[in-house]
């Protein structure tokens, strides 16, 4: 009995094995048709998505919404791309490079493919060139085949491309009178595009995708859906940075300081798995961002600050932890330590006051307080949701410092125009004065909420001790998000909610649905990796249904 069982593990991890290494080398040999100039990179699984009880439905809604009958041809094509000739056990690949989009689609049957390009073809307008290369065209989409890949390459019209701008060009360089030779017509677009897609076609042998070891191992994870970039989510921080609302030209400053650390490559990578949703993200930095990284991948999330939130219904927290003495290193060696130095100085502070006034360790929670019963008549009391902002210290005196002199919780005093506001009511009673804000400092933790009760409260209690929220994965994190949706559902279901049709329809969206988690933190060769994970109520169904049941619930 052990040996079967010993047989049939060794069966499993060698077809496992084999699985990764026919898909890796089956991403190589299409790498190879990818421009090296390419900017972002599309991957689409085919047979991890066909095979989810919710992808026909999904791509039948969405092109019967347009209303076209050609569209619904299509979607009905998509929902099974088999039955035209694309070959579903290997990926489609799309990539952006010049300000063309090339479209890789593998064929298992490239006659079949063709009969349904023709079929579904605007006043059949796909049209086969002759020539030795199989091309074609429709319309401004050029197109070059063999037995088993087809390349589309579009492009936006370029109007500097266009005939009649050129011989407009052509007419400005010759005045009248000197008699020209007349204007060379420009290349139509589609026959570019065709030129582009025979070459696709025929390959990049030195493609430098081909030996990107980082890209080919990333898509070799088994997800669904992957997308790669040369500079991903922060690719305009430069841009922002300099249209920052930042006293002086620190916005400059600072922008002028990143444009040199963007990423080198990100990757993301979709799954749709039995029960959960799940979104990875991973960021190769280069090298020199290695310290600046440090300064928010270094410490796990500070689970006492969780612990230590009042009893009650958590939906839900943020977590950061900053290492501010790491962050503050940083700033020297790039030479931007000065900038936040000089700001400070108009308040005799320096960063150094921050770094050792504070941890680093920020928590936001939310939690459903209990409806207070305050109305003579029966119309119920609405619940309430309290928030509390925690940060844990280092030094709770050096702290105190940096808030007198930032006077952070000085209580302004009421002005005449505030006084001229306060008049009295048609029922003759004066509006109630808006409340300070509530703040604690005590075990070297400071909290802030709506009123000193609450603040307070925080301490006054033993506490919650460990919640089911905190995984292995949030509190292995240094950056962290949780959302309970049941417990959110539940608070937005409140009797009191009833007349709010808003509030019910979102709690019926909510109980469709687990937890919404969200993580970010370093892997063992220095990626930052951001996970996003949605789990479903119903765990034995395949997400991607029940995400089209979401969307659409009346199906």
């Amino acid at each position: 009995m052990k040996n079967t069982r010993l047989l049939i593990s060794l069966c499993t991890a060698f077809f496992a094995y084999t699985t990764t290494i026919a898909q890796t080398s089956d991403n190589n040999e299409l790498l190879s048709h990818i421009p090296a100039s390419a900017s972002a990179i599309y991957q689409v699984d085919l047979s991890q998505l066909i095979t989810k009880d919710g992808w026909g439905s999904i791509i039948t809604t969405l092109a019967g919404s347009s209303g076209k009958p050609n569209d619904k041809k299509i979607a009905g094509m998509l929902a099974d791309p088999a039955s035209i000739g694309i070959d579903v056990h290997r990926t489609i690949f799309v990539a952006t490079a010049n300000e063309k989009t090339f479209a890789i689609i593998p064929l298992a049957d490239s006659g079949t493919f063709l009969k349904a390009l023709k079929e579904t073809s605007e006043y059949n307008s796909f049209v086969i060139r002759p020539g030795k290369i199989r091309s074609g065209h429709q319309n401004d989409e050029g197109y070059a085949w063999n037995d088993k890949l087809m390349i589309v390459t579009f492009a936006k019209k370029s109007k500097q491309g266009t005939a009649e701008n050129l011989e407009a060009q052509h007419k400005a360089a010759h005045p009248k009178g000197t008699h020209p030779q007349p204007a060379k017509p420009a290349e139509p677009l589609w026959l570019t595009n065709v030129h582009y897609s025979v070459a696709a076609l025929a390959g990049y042998p030195n493609s430098p995708f081909l030996t990107d070891t980082w890209l080919i191992q990333g898509l070799s994870d088994g997800a669904a859906l992957h997308i790669w970039g040369q500079e991903g989510i922060f690719g305009n921080l430069k841009k922002n940075l300099k249209r920052a609302p930042i006293p002086g030209n620190m916005g400059s400053l600072l922008a002028d300081k990143q444009s040199s650390n963007k990423p080198q490559a990100t990757l993301g990578s979709l799954f749709f798995e039995n029960g959960r949703i799940l979104f990875s993200y991973r960021v190769h930095y280069s090298p020199e961002m290695t310290d600046l990284i440090k300064s928010f991948t270094s410490h796990p999330l500070n689970e006492d600050l969780v612990n230590r939130l009042p009893k009650g219904d958590l939906l839900g927290f943020a977590s950061i932890h900053i290492d501010l003495s790491n962050y503050s290193s940083v700033l020297d060696k790039t030479g931007s330590r000065h900038i936040l130095d000089s700001a400070l100085s108009a308040k005799d502070l320096s960063l150094d006051d921050f770094v050792k006034a504070i941890k680093g360790d920020v928590l936001v929670a939310a939690i459903a307080a209990p409806p207070v019963k305050s109305n003579a008549d029966s119309t119920p009391a609405k619940p309430t949701i309290n928030f509390y902002f925690v940060i844990a210290l280092n030094d709770a005196d050096k702290f105190n410092k940096i808030a007198d002199k930032l006077e952070l919780f000085k209580q302004k005093a009421p002005s005449e125009d505030d006084t001229a506001k306060i008049i009295v009511t048609d029922t003759g009673a004066a509006p109630t004065p808006k409340k300070p804000m509530g703040h604690t400092l005590k075990d070297n933790i400071l909290v802030l909420g709506k009123s000193q009760e609450l603040t307070d409260g925080y301490f006054a209690s033993p506490g919650r001790g460990h919640s089911d929220l905190v995984t292995s994965e949030i509190r292995d994190n240094p950056v962290a998000l949780v959302v309970d949706f049941k417990t959110l559902a539940a608070f937005l279901s409140d009797p009191s909610m009833q007349t709010n049709m808003k509030a019910m329809q979102a709690a019926m969206f909510m109980n469709k649905l687990n937890t919404l988690n969200l993580t970010i933190g370093k892997t063992p060769d220095g990626d930052v990796l951001t996970k996003i994970e949605i789990k479903m109520t119903d765990q034995s169904k395949n997400s991607l249904e029940s995400l089209f049941e979401l969307l659409n619930p009346g199906h």
